[in-house]
């Protein structure tokens, strides 16, 4: 059975070419998955280097130069290395 979770990472590889596309997919899977299911895809974000794609696009949006350590979470914001 493939679940949410799994979805979600499926749809976030094939989008991964295109940074705005990513970043909107994100913000879906995060609307829809519980909690703990956030916690997995934001390390599975992480461990597959996707989380570089998170940082740039938000990173874009407000202007900066900085590489942004984190990436939003509902009302929280996952660390990242």
């Amino acid at each position: 059975m493939t679940t949410y979770l799994d979805y979600y990472k499926t749809i976030l590889k094939k989008v991964s070419f295109d940074r705005h596309l990513f970043h909107k997919e994100y913000r879906k899977a995060i609307s829809d998955l519980n909690t703990q299911e956030i916690e997995d895809l934001n390390k599975w974000v992480q461990s597959t280097g996707f989380h570089n794609i998170l940082a740039d696009q938000i990173d874009s949006q407000l202007g900066h130069d900085n590489k942004i350590r984190s990436f939003p979470c509902h009302d929280k914001a996952v660390m990242i290395d």
